[in-house]
C-alpha cells in the first residue's frame, strides 16, 4: 500500500507523454499530407488540362 501513490504518478507521468506524443504524430503526418500540395498536379504536371486531372483523379 506504500507505493500506490508512486504507481499512480507514473501511470499519469505515462499517459500524459502518450497524449503529447499522439498529438505531436498527428500534427507532423498531418503537415506532410497536406504540405507536399496535390498529388494529381504532380502526376499530370504544368502542361496539364482539366480534363487530365479529371481523368487521372477518377482512376
Amino acid at each position: 500500500m506504500l507505493y500506490v501513490p508512486l504507481v499512480i504518478a507514473y501511470l499519469f507521468r505515462r499517459l500524459a507523454w502518450a497524449v503529447v506524443l499522439l498529438f505531436g504524430i498527428t500534427l507532423a503526418v498531418f503537415l506532410v499530407v497536406h504540405l507536399s500540395g496535390d498529388p494529381t498536379a504532380l502526376y499530370v504536371g504544368p502542361e496539364g488540362t482539366r480534363q487530365d486531372y479529371e481523368m487521372v483523379r477518377a482512376a
